[in-house]
């Protein structure tokens, strides 16, 4: 009896287990199937909740956020910005002489960052946070709208459902999500043979973060392999037998008027007039 017990509890928890899966999928189908609004519920709700779980971060100055701001006022305006700003907030700069303008770059992230950085700026001061998470929800949006698009199916509802799940306190503190957009379109280019697009995608990504770097070999081998696919052979057989049948039709085309050329002729010889 206790054999068949837990042969029992075993099936149970499987059908429950599948009728979960079965309705998650159920749900995610309803996403992908509808247009407009409600096909980006999920990613509004994500956000609308990462708003909300860092609300009371948003002005603290010892954030990541607060670090970029560092950075990007440093290199604009110099070590006198540092006055523009609360005390302590960038003292991991340890700056002991004054610097001028465009010599100050980030210690442990690339240079093209302070681009991302600097965007943020556009806002306020003390909104500074704020804005760079807005920056960074829209990324998060034009991740979600590239997988509903191109990506596979029910992609795009699992990316939100990702989002909420792990890393609610990290994705509009950190610009992680930008180069996993120019990763994703990476991908998305080379899956249709838009290889010099693949490649500058896959460049900023690398510039942003080094991981991107690690699809080089992948990507330059499924070119080399799509150019043997396509060989030139068969581009010049092609281009030289259509270049065959215009030129032999044009030949056909101009002999015939010829002819009936020649014929007009013969019917209404010269010095004749035409009734």
């Amino acid at each position: 009896m206790g054999k068949e017990q837990l042969l029992w509890q075993e099936q149970a928890q499987t059908k429950s287990v599948s009728k979960g899966k079965i309705s998650l999928f159920y749900i995610f189908d309803v996403f992908q199937a509808h247009s407009g609004l409600l096909a980006y519920l999920p990613i509004i709700v994500v956000t609308i909740c990462i708003f909300g779980g860092l609300s009371w971060q948003v002005f603290l100055p010892i954030t990541d956020p607060a670090r970029y701001q560092c950075y990007a006022l440093t290199f604009w305006l110099g070590s006198s910005a540092l006055a523009l700003l609360p005390a302590g907030q960038c003292s991991f700069l340890s700056l002991t002489t004054s610097q001028p303008a465009f010599h100050l770059l980030p210690l442990e992230y690339p240079p093209l960052t302070l681009v991302l950085f600097s965007l943020a700026l556009l806002a306020p001061l003390p909104y500074y946070q704020f804005a760079f998470a807005l920056w960074m929800a829209l990324v998060a949006a034009l991740i979600y709208w590239l997988l509903r698009r191109y990506g596979p199916r029910n992609s795009a509802p699992v990316f939100a459902l990702y989002l909420f799940l792990g890393a609610i306190p990290t994705a509009q503190q950190r610009f992680d999500l930008l180069p996993a957009a120019l990763t994703l379109i990476c991908i998305i280019a080379a899956e249709r043979k838009h290889w010099n697009i693949a490649y500058i995608a896959l460049a900023f990504g690398t510039l942003l973060k080094l991981y991107p770097a690690l699809l080089l070999p992948a990507l330059f081998i499924a070119e080399q392999q799509t150019k043997k696919l396509t060989p030139q052979g068969t581009a010049q057989g092609t281009t030289q037998g259509t270049a065959q049948g215009t030129t032999q039709g044009t030949a056909q085309g101009t002999h015939k008027g010829q002819d009936r050329s020649n014929k007009g002729s013969a019917g209404h010889p010269q010095g004749m007039p035409l009734q």
